[in-house]
């Protein structure tokens, strides 16, 4: 006689959360930018690489432009966290020292490359362009609260702390973002000197 047959228990599907799949969908994209640019993101292949239809990423993105202004927002929020996080805890000249060496970190090189691309993509995108002003204009403001601090603590000689803040980010996205597209060295100087003379000039202090 034969034994009675079962049959195996179906595998229970999970529903995501909307936060979650809104989540999963940007570390997609980000994911995909990282690998080929801001510019080159489509709605098709983030959904196939999140494995869900086209429609339903229109639900949370509308835009395609509107899921690339997340996912820059997304990336360079993070790392500017990261510049300035706990540096208002520090003495102003340590302060300095460790943001530039955080700044001059070779594992923000994916970061540089998105902003690269973002500068690149922007004048096409109206809602990556108001991201990357905003952006800009956040770094420019928390370097110069540090720079500020270190002015009136008698500390720096820069007298203009937001002034001296976007002549100090000029030059090290300028040089970062050059080292990280590449491949010789920069003559004469390493791009440690080059950043350090700047920032040194702009605040009237060693760092080294």
């Amino acid at each position: 006689m034969m034994g009675r047959m079962t049959s195996r228990p179906t595998a229970k599907r999970i529903r995501k959360t909307p936060a979650e799949r809104r989540a999963e969908i940007i570390n997609a994209a980000t994911q995909l930018a990282h690998l080929h640019g801001l510019d080159r993101l489509t709605v098709r292949d983030v959904a196939s690489d999140v494995g869900v239809t086209p429609g339903l990423l229109h639900h949370y993105f509308p835009q395609i432009d509107d899921l690339i202004a997340e996912v820059f927002t997304t990336v360079v929020g993070h790392d500017l966290d990261e510049l300035h996080a706990g540096l208002d805890d520090m003495e102003p000249l340590d302060a300095a020292k460790d943001f530039l060496a955080r700044s001059m970190s070779n594992q923000r090189t994916p970061t540089l490359a998105l902003w690269l691309s973002a500068w690149v993509t922007a004048p096409r995108r109206e809602p990556l362009a108001r991201e990357v002003e905003i952006r800009m204009a956040d770094g420019v403001s928390k370097l110069a609260d540090l720079i500020q601090r270190g002015y009136h603590a008698g500390v720096f000689n820069a007298p203009e702390p937001k002034l001296a803040a976007w002549r100090i980010l000029v030059v090290m996205d300028g040089t970062l973002i050059q080292r990280s597209v590449r491949t010789a060295q920069f003559p004469g100087q390493s791009v440690e000197g080059i950043l350090t003379s700047a920032m040194e000039n702009e605040l009237g202090v060693s760092l080294s």
